[in-house]
């Protein structure tokens, strides 16, 4: 069959532009059985799900997961909503109430109470036989969507459920780059720092799900992850978000933006966009603290990894600071090298007298301490790009079992 390039909408994700064979590609929420169905049940009770999704939870033409599953007599008895909730609109941090859906009368639990994921009511469990995990996550460690993914299949394993997950793509596709999460910060139990694993990672969802069920949790689940069709790691890519991932992560560029941004965003004087039109796609100082021409000069760094900027000033409508900096685009995140963009970003502006403030968080959303010490100086570059590297090649060597598609995702070490 001849190889063509075809467009498909993918609602609740992305847009994506792929070389496949016509009509190929399936999400795994289209390519599931009934063998769970009601009408599959004649001789038992139906299998009684608790469906963990949000507004990101939808097949190629825009149709809720939840509606779907219902349609193809699935038994769903309640829905678990995650940071920023079921419709994806509650701020950063903030807590998800309990509500029901308003089509279709079905509770919706909340998994993030007084801003923590880590809340599954024990009700719920009397109520259902298996968990089925259908959610978007954005390719990073620290995004809690995946945390959800983890501290669910903790439940699961606590009370011997059934755990399905239904796959998704990889929105940075295949690069896996960044330090993994230390045991000390581990120890700390922040729900940005729940799974030992890169920053980015390169998997989707349902080979973490695999990976996590091999190599964290302490006793193996029933764990089936309902796979893909016409998966390709490096050209099933995002053209465009057709509906944010949460209220920051608006567009393709805020969503490849996160990939270093979200980090530098936890360090002062830096403002990263959040609050304006622009979230995780600015770099900002406010303005007079750089010069235009070493403005000009990061930009021309920037251009060399990949990403391309504008100048912008702009007044933060909330912080009523003028910034002065960088609009940034990315047009191929799996060209660039995220990871080593931002290093080389906070020897940009050290070199030039910046002096940072770290937040609380830091060190939780990188996964370890090393980062900041190479930042403040007290360990060399070359000592920290032994460290992570070696942890990296041992972290694949490990997740290779775990890898569903191909090609395997791709280690990027850096120098």
């Amino acid at each position: 069959m001849k190889r063509t390039c075809l467009r498909f909408v993918y609602l609740g994700l992305i847009t994506i532009t792929q070389s496949i064979h016509s009509n190929s590609f399936k999400l795994g929420l289209e390519t599931i059985s009934h063998k769970y169905s009601k009408k599959n049940n004649s001789n038992h009770h139906a299998t009684r799900f608790a469906l963990i999704t949000n507004h990101t939870g939808k097949d190629q033409q825009g149709r809720r997961t939840l509606d779907l599953l219902l349609d193809n007599s699935l038994q769903i008895t309640c829905i678990l909503a995650p940071e920023h909730g079921f419709a994806g609109n509650v701020p950063a941090g903030q807590t998800v109430i309990t509500e029901c859906d308003a089509k279709t009368g079905i509770p919706i639990f909340s998994l993030y109470k007084h801003g923590t994921g880590k809340t599954v009511d024990k009700h719920i469990y009397e109520t259902i036989d298996a968990f089925i995990f259908d959610m978007q996550e954005a390719g990073m460690r620290h995004y809690t969507y995946l945390s959800t993914l983890l501290y669910t299949m903790y439940a699961a394993c606590e009370h011997d459920k059934l755990f399905v997950v239904l796959d998704r793509p990889n929105i940075l596709g295949n690069r896996v780059e960044g330090p993994l999460l230390s045991m000390d910060v581990a120890e700390k139990k922040s729900f940005i720092a729940a799974a030992h694993i890169p920053l980015r990672h390169g998997m989707t969802i349902g080979e973490l799900a695999t990976y996590f069920n091999n190599h964290v949790l302490e006793k193996p689940i029933r764990l089936e992850v309902i796979k893909m069709q016409g998966y390709h790691r490096q050209t099933t890519l995002p053209s465009t978000l057709a509906y944010n991932l949460s209220p920051n992560i608006i567009n393709k560029q805020s969503c490849y933006g996160y990939s270093f941004l979200g980090l530098l965003g936890e360090v002062r004087p830096f403002d990263v966009g959040l609050g304006t039109a622009y979230p995780f796609s600015t770099i900002g100082l406010p303005q007079n603290i750089l010069t235009p021409a070493a403005w000009q000069q990061l930009q021309m760094q920037l251009h060399k990894a990949g990403i391309t900027t504008t100048f912008c000033t702009y007044e933060h409508p909330r912080k009523k600071i003028t910034y002065r900096g960088l609009h940034l685009h990315i047009a191929a995140i799996e060209q660039v090298h995220a990871f080593e963009a931002l290093l080389n970003v906070f020897d940009f502006f050290k070199k030039r007298g910046i002096k940072y403030t770290f937040s609380a968080d830091f060190d939780k959303a990188m996964g370890t301490n090393l980062v900041r010490n190479y930042v403040q100086g007290t360990i060399s570059r070359s000592t920290l790009a032994a460290t992570l590297n070696t942890t990296l090649k041992q972290f694949w060597m490990q997740a290779r079992s775990s890898f569903l598609y191909e090609p395997w995702p791709l280690i990027t070490t850096i120098r």
